[in-house]
């Protein structure tokens, strides 16, 4: 047996209050996977507060999923688990997500003796402005602890620099696209299909948003805006707001424009199904649907918000608009209708930039070299 055969694998622990569907999560997911097949790492996830419907498909590829720890949000107890998993293995390093997690992981490492933490990464997806001044001192706490403290895009990394944090530690790691997926849909036969299985004709101007239903995603301005237009919308997701949004179609009488899919894993052939993708979110770090958007060429009409200038090169790839003003997102969207073909030009140029730069294997062997650089290789026992 060669000496490589034999090198143990790098040991990952992630830290993540759980693995329900969400951008920081499926991100996870999907570098793991990469991660554990191209690169030969053992990964193990501890879930805080909950599993979720990401797991099987983690454990699917090879992911040990443990926990959760944390019977209610204040649960001290849970921080000796924690611990006892810290130093229950030779960690390459830990890494953990989203401030919650962050928080949790902050509040254990104390209890370690510094000659024995792990290397630690912690990574955040909101917008530095999203939190008070408690907030910002932990995350201040946090990051002067961490190796490094990842975020998914530069203005969230400006955020967090202009709150104090290190601009040294600071690092950007977009979400990344998983290119295989939309590479083996094919478009126009998929159209047909699922607008068929919807029961929606091919001459109908067919809009699409993929996203959690929160506050945050400004959905009523979207049922707004295309009132006074000749489309039907289909809205992909679920979360808090379902209810609230099933009253509002009710109430103003857009039953036969509105349809709510729930949750799908059929992302890019729902896609492949619309003439344009529409998000009209007040606040995202990254923007990972508008990505997706584009990898399958799809046309996009956005907010000028947050991380999204990044993927769309400002108005180069998309149109975008201001956030919560409705009169702009229904002018963006007919006049989209009525130059489609500029539209499509601009997607088609979004698709290349999304597929270099964006793709799910670059991205995860851009966070196996960072691993690499901030951690000693683990040694033969």
């Amino acid at each position: 047996m060669s000496w490589q055969e034999k090198k143990p694998k790098p040991r990952i622990l992630h830290i993540i209050h759980g693995l329900t569907v969400g951008g920081a999560e499926v991100d996870l997911i999907n570098k793991s996977k990469v991660l554990i097949q191209d690169f030969g790492y053992d990964i193990t996830i501890c879930c805080l507060m909950r599993w979720g419907e990401l797991v099987s498909e983690a454990e699917g590829f090879g992911v040990e999923i443990t926990g959760p720890l944390m019977k209610h949000r204040y649960d001290a107890v849970a921080g000796r688990y924690l611990r006892q998993l810290i130093l229950s293995e030779p960690w390459l390093l830990i890494h953990s997500h989203l401030f919650a997690s962050n928080f949790v992981t902050y509040a254990v490492m104390q209890t370690i003796p510094p000659n024995k933490r792990p290397p630690w990464f912690a990574s955040e997806h909101a917008m530095s402005d999203r939190w008070g001044k408690a907030p910002l001192l932990l995350d201040r706490l946090i990051h002067h602890q961490t190796v490094c403290f990842l975020v998914p895009s530069q203005v969230t990394a400006r955020s967090y620099i202009d709150h104090g944090l290190m601009p040294e530690r600071v690092r950007v790691m977009p979400n990344g696209i998983d290119i295989d997926r939309f590479n083996t849909v094919n478009r126009s036969q998929t159209r047909s299909r699922i607008r068929q299985e919807l029961g929606i004709s091919e001459e109908t101007f067919l809009l699409g948003i993929i996203c959690r239903l929160e506050p945050v995603k400004a959905l009523p301005i979207l049922l707004e805006a295309i009132k006074s237009l000749s489309v039907q919308l289909l809205i992909i997701g679920d979360g808090s707001l379902r209810s609230t949004l099933e009253d509002k179609i009710i109430t103003e009488g857009l039953e036969s424009q509105v349809r709510l899919l729930g949750t799908r894993e059929d992302v890019p052939q729902i896609l492949a199904a619309l003439d344009l993708f529409v998000l009209p979110s007040y606040s995202e770090t990254f923007g990972i649907a508008v990505a997706e958007a584009l990898a399958m060429s799809v046309p996009v009409v956005a907010t000028n918000v947050g991380g999204i200038p990044e993927i769309t090169h400002g108005q180069d790839y998309a149109d975008l608009v201001p956030s919560g003003d409705v009169n702009a997102l229904t002018q963006a969207i007919r006049g989209a209708m009525e130059d489609y073909s500029s539209a499509e030009r601009k997607a088609k140029k979004g698709t290349e930039f999304v597929r270099r730069e964006l793709s799910l294997h670059k991205l995860a062997k851009f966070q196996h070299e960072m691993y690499q650089q901030v951690s000693p290789p683990p040694t033969e026992l």
